[in-house]
């Protein structure tokens, strides 16, 4: 039978390792603010320099035909090759909430794994393109995503598609 002075016994070894371990935590955490001061400042990216400035698309595609009398297309630019291209493009989808009309291009060779990219035609239009079409539209990393206008004109271009949806929304 356990009496009342294991009990508090227990207790006071409890609460002892209790405060060891926070007194432990306390110091890690103080010398974490101390390395802090040791980063270096944060890095700030000047949109006016970036590579999309003043690019069309249709210098890229001139057979691309923009549908429908929208002010603005949302174009995704994937690979049958990249294992988050396909993850990507749900996120996009669902993230878009029908606002924009969506180009997919899909860099593929391979027709079997073209069709594991084609979405619903209503909310998505996808087209196959080969590796030079990419290289003319300057893609360096998939999935890459761009706001044009119905000029074809390049608004924003980046590998996160919620950063175009931003743009496009503010």
């Amino acid at each position: 039978m356990v009496t009342f002075l294991q009990i508090i016994a227990q207790v006071i070894i409890c609460l002892m390792i209790l405060g060891l371990l926070l007194f432990i935590n306390f110091r890690q955490l103080q010398r974490l603010k101390k390395e802090i001061h040791l980063l270096p400042a944060p890095f700030t990216i000047n949109a006016a320099s970036e590579s999309f400035t003043n690019k069309n698309i249709f210098d890229s595609l001139p057979h691309l035909h923009l549908s429908g009398n929208e002010e603005h297309y949302l174009v995704a630019i994937n690979s049958c090759t990249c294992p988050f291209c396909y993850s990507g493009m749900e996120e996009l989808i669902v993230a878009n909430d029908n606002k924009l009309r969506i180009i997919n291009l899909v860099e593929c060779d391979i027709e079997s794994k073209m069709q594991n990219y084609l979405f619903d035609e209503e909310i998505v239009h996808t087209l196959s393109i080969n590796k030079e079409v990419a290289k003319k539209l300057e893609v360096n990393q998939f999935p890459t995503y761009m706001l044009i206008n119905k000029k074809g004109d390049v608004l924003k271009e980046d590998t996160w598609s919620k950063s175009v949806l931003h743009t496009f929304n503010n």
